[in-house]
């Protein structure tokens, strides 16, 4: 025989609370306040009774609906990534190299890196007077930021200045029925001049 539900009394309420929050039903009764010695056995009572269940499925269902992107927050973050932009942290030194510097990046800047290599080796490219190699340590950082036009068009589609392409199935036979459809239309002399 199941329980019926009912009002739940604070203990029992306390425990679905502390249940799911780790799904370890002896820790969560010992933490609602029942004994230490009896715990396990307690949270198996509590977990089968009707009201405790559906309070905790409810409780569970709660926090799944709370993890899931509002519409708003989605247009959000397309929004970051369409505003995000290499330039506020990839500078150009008067020779024309690029070099990076992650401190002049903002958050949505951040947001917006998709992937960041970061390789550094030893460079013996160049050599001195004397004919010996020089070698110089260099760090080599690779940006790959997201879409940004797949993230523009989501926000101006939600603005409704994009509309998907429609597209007229036409037959084949179109024209023959236009121009039929002007034959018809055209006045008894043929010429167009009603006179």
């Amino acid at each position: 025989m199941t329980d019926e539900p009912k009002t739940l009394n604070p203990r029992e309420t306390r425990f679905a609370h502390e249940y799911v929050q780790d799904l370890n039903g002896t820790q969560a009764a010992i933490r609602a306040g029942y004994s230490a010695k009896t715990a396990r056995t307690k949270a198996s009572q509590l977990l089968a009774k009707v009201g405790v269940k559906a309070l905790v499925d409810s409780l569970i269902d709660g926090m799944h609906v709370a993890k899931i992107m509002t519409a708003n927050e989605a247009l959000a973050e397309a929004s970051k990534l369409a505003r995000g932009s290499v330039r506020r942290f990839v500078h150009i030194t008067p020779d024309g190299d690029p070099y990076t510097d992650l401190n002049q990046a903002g958050p949505d800047d951040l947001d917006a890196i998709a992937e960041l290599t970061i390789e550094d080796f030893t460079d013996g490219r160049e050599v001195d007077e004397a004919g010996n190699t020089i070698k110089r340590e260099v760090r080599r950082v690779k940006t790959k930021m997201h879409n940004k036009v797949a993230a523009l068009g989501l926000v101006m589609k939600y603005h409704g200045l994009l509309v998907d392409k429609v597209e007229h199935d036409v037959s084949s036979d179109f024209a023959a029925k236009m121009a039929a459809a002007m034959q018809r239309a055209r006045p008894a002399n043929g010429d167009g001049n009603d006179g």
